[in-house]
Formats: C-alpha cells, sequence, structure tokens
C-alpha cells in the first residue's frame, strides 16, 4: 500500500501563485505520473474523483495563473478527451515511462499495470495534439532478452510510424 496522497487542489493553485507572483514563472514541471489521480474521504470512504474532472479542475488553475506545464503521466491514462484536455489546460510536453516493447517482458517483469498497446494508443492521442511526447525505454534491465530488446525495438518503430514527432 502506497503512502503517496494527491494534493488538494486549494493546496497547488495557493502555492502555484505565491512562486507566480515571487517569480515571475510561467512554466512548470511536474513529475508526478499520477497527476490527473485524485481520491477524497466521503463518509469516511476513500473514493476515487474521474481523472477528467482532476485535469479539468487542475487546467482551470493553470490557466487562471497563464502557467504553461509539462510532466509525465500513465500511458494508460490517455484517450483523446484527456489528451485535449491536457493541452487545453497548458500542457507542452508530456513523458510516457513506456518501459519496454515487449508484452511478455513488460508483464512479468517490469509490472507497471499496462500493456504495450496503452503505449500505442497514447501516442496516438498525443499525436492529434500540439503537446510534445517522450517515451522513455530500458535498456539490459533484469532478466531481458536480446529477443525482447528486439521486439521493444520494433515497438518504437511503430510508435514513430503513428506519431513521428514523438521522442523515444
Amino acid at each position: 500500500r502506497s503512502s503517496w496522497s494527491p494534493r488538494q487542489l486549494e493546496q497547488i493553485e495557493r502555492e502555484l501563485s505565491s512562486i507566480c507572483e515571487l517569480t515571475g514563472a510561467t512554466e512548470f514541471s511536474f513529475s508526478d505520473p499520477n497527476i490527473g489521480f485524485d481520491r477524497t474521504r466521503v463518509d469516511g470512504k476513500n473514493v476515487k474523483i474521474d481523472r477528467m474532472e482532476r485535469m479539468q479542475a487542475l487546467g482551470n488553475i493553470f490557466r487562471k495563473l497563464n502557467i504553461k506545464w509539462d510532466g509525465n503521466v500513465r500511458a494508460d491514462y490517455i484517450d483523446q478527451e484527456y489528451a485535449d484536455l491536457m493541452q487545453w489546460s497548458g500542457c507542452t510536453s508530456i513523458e510516457f515511462g513506456l518501459e519496454s516493447g515487449d508484452e511478455f517482458f513488460l508483464r512479468k517483469y517490469v509490472k507497471k499495470g499496462h500493456d504495450v498497446q496503452s503505449g500505442i494508443t497514447a501516442n496516438e492521442c498525443m499525436a492529434k495534439t500540439d503537446i510534445s511526447v517522450m517515451n522513455s525505454f530500458v535498456r539490459k534491465m533484469p532478466h531481458e532478452t536480446h529477443e525482447q530488446w528486439l521486439h521493444t525495438m520494433e515497438h518504437i518503430d511503430h510508435i514513430m510510424s503513428i506519431a513521428p514527432n514523438a521522442r523515444a
């Protein structure tokens, strides 16, 4: 069980507003793959808040403060509506930690909770926006075979064919 918990929107707005006022900064980088995730307590129980609602609320803050942002997000969070909302919110660049293009290796060893198709779908959606995309992969992970790495290279080639402006 993770001790991670999302920051409250009011706290985010307060902190960003202070930073903007004190420094004049208008560009921020968020290193949180769960930036669009939130939960709250209702009647003593944790309740998950829809990612679209969370990104909409963050976008309202970013737009109010005239902030552009970049960060990382889980590839399996992305559909076209979410990608469009990220662009609306001021996102200029995003990174996906895809790790491997080999389905077996990704599930058995990496265990990130998403499949190879998630990275493809995310890149297809992002290619329809103006957001710059970086896909990260890890070479020579323990137990990775040369054949599995070749699958990853083929996967990268496929992503580049559907999202030519993406980077890997």
